[in-house]
């Protein structure tokens, strides 16, 4: 009997030490790392790659990597509340938070939570690698709590940065239509629609 007994008790911590929702050993789960995560996103199977992040969490298995590669999925997917839970699992793992603090930021940004965002976005260079998506927050940051004339100043600086970038003159075209401006909001839109022609328009 104990012979029997200690035998079920082995073949149920063996099925639960690997036990996953996709059916995947740890070695299997491990093999996704940051690449192909990342391989999984670019061909439009972001849900497969939430799937193994979450799976390897289950095994603890997930790392910071893991964690900020699901966060941009959520912003990506403008699910605020969850990207910052993603977040905060990447900062709590190793993830620096004057790296994360753009993302965090965008977090907040979708919850409405403005002082949050602006705090989060004071550790955050305007220039460099990630300074058109600061320039780009901040102006919608700026136009949120009604500073206009700042939003404005942002989105120029965004534009010197990425004259091409058709995000600012779309982010100008909105901000001018809440504002009334109605032939400034039609000229961005135009804008936008010229440097991106697969923007509908009406």
């Amino acid at each position: 009997m104990v012979r029997i007994y200690g035998f079920l008790v082995a073949l149920l911590l063996a099925a639960c030490g690997d036990s996953n929702e996709l059916g995947l050993d740890s070695n299997e789960l491990a093999s996704y790392d940051k690449a192909a995560l990342e391989k999984l996103v670019e061909e439009g199977r972001a849900s497969r790659a939430l799937e193994i992040i979450r799976a390897k969490e289950q095994l603890n298995l997930a790392g910071t990597e893991d964690f900020l590669i699901l966060a941009d999925i959520y912003l990506k997917q403008l699910n605020g509340v969850a990207a910052q839970v993603a977040i905060e699992k990447a900062r709590n793992s190793g993830a620096i938070r004057s790296q994360t603090a753009l993302s965090m930021g965008s977090a907040y940004m979708l919850q409405r939570r403005l002082e949050d965002a602006k705090a989060e976005l004071r550790n955050v260079m305007l220039s460099g690698s990630g300074g058109f998506e600061a320039l780009m927050l901040q102006a919608d940051l700026a136009v949120q709590e009604g500073s206009i004339e700042l939003a404005r100043k942002y989105y120029a600086a965004a534009a010197d940065m990425q004259p091409e970038n058709h995000r600012v003159d779309l982010g100008v075209a909105l901000m001018e239509l809440g504002e009334r401006n109605f032939d400034a909001a039609e000229a961005a839109a135009q804008a936008a629609h010229g440097k991106d022609p697969s923007l509908a328009m009406p």
